[in-house]
């Protein structure tokens, strides 16, 4: 079996876990939620700014559901479940059994929570716009979308949070190959942690993973900053991915 094929294996186990079924639940709540607060101008939600563009909306959405927490530790929990709990209970010997190469078994585990992660991101944004149609629309709140600077930076902004986010999986996903699931899951929380601070450090911040996620960009005046975030990014996931196999092969089952 080959990578691909490998893939769509873990994908259909992940379908039939009830954490993937409550991630997608949860992180289509707030898209709803603040949309109806503005609709119905509910008192306990305080909205801060004087309206949305459907870009400006989406990319709130989904920073809010980054920040919150909840969908990002689900998403590690399943992350590190893909390798620690298989190797803990077992499943990992059947699979090496049925596979001869390890790297194409982990590979295929790294696909399968990139492509979940891409259909969060979808899900995401289509709950997005169909809550700001539904609900925003004919509102004060509502503004007309243009495309300008602020709009680009919004756009890198929504791709440098699902970046980051893959980014995080993946860590959580390579401590999975020598640790057990909550030393894993640790390792992840601090790594987020140490970006955040290094956010706030200046020139430290540029390199930093994370800076197009966790900070404001004006891509007019700092263009380069993003290709420095695409190297750097780049070489964090090929270093990820050569060093999860290097583990893998190490392990004795």
């Amino acid at each position: 079996m080959d990578s691909i094929a490998l893939m769509r294996v873990e994908l259909y186990k992940l379908k039939k876990k009830k954490t993937v079924k409550i991630l997608f639940l949860i992180s289509i709540i707030p898209s709803f939620f603040y949309a109806m607060a503005m609709k119905f101008n509910w008192s306990f939600v305080s909205v801060t700014v004087d309206g949305f563009s459907i870009i400006n909306y989406i990319t709130s959405i989904y920073t809010i559901i980054f920040i919150l927490g909840i969908p990002m530790f689900i998403l590690f929990f399943i992350s590190t479940n893909l390798i620690a709990n298989e190797i803990y209970e077992g499943q990992m010997m059947l699979a090496i059994t049925r596979v001869a190469n390890r790297e194409r078994i982990l590979s295929g585990k790294f696909l399968a929570i990139t492509y979940l992660l891409f259909i969060f991101f979808i899900t995401n944004i289509i709950a997005s716009i169909v809550a700001f149609y539904l609900f925003i629309y004919d509102t004060k709140y509502f503004i007309p979308f243009t495309f300008n600077m602020d709009t680009l930076n919004k756009v890198v902004n929504l791709f440098g949070v699902q970046i980051f986010l893959l980014l995080l999986c993946y860590i959580v996903m390579l401590c999975s190959t020598r640790f057990n699931l909550v030393i894993s899951i640790v390792c992840g929380l601090l790594f987020l942690t140490i970006t955040s601070f290094a956010n706030y450090i200046p020139y430290v911040k540029y390199i930093s993973p994370g800076y197009l996620a966790l900070s404001d960009l004006d891509i007019g005046s700092n263009y380069y900053i993003v290709f420095i975030q695409i190297c750097i990014n780049l070489m964090l996931f090929i270093f990820i991915v050569r060093k999860g196999w290097k583990n893998f092969r190490q392990i004795e089952f």
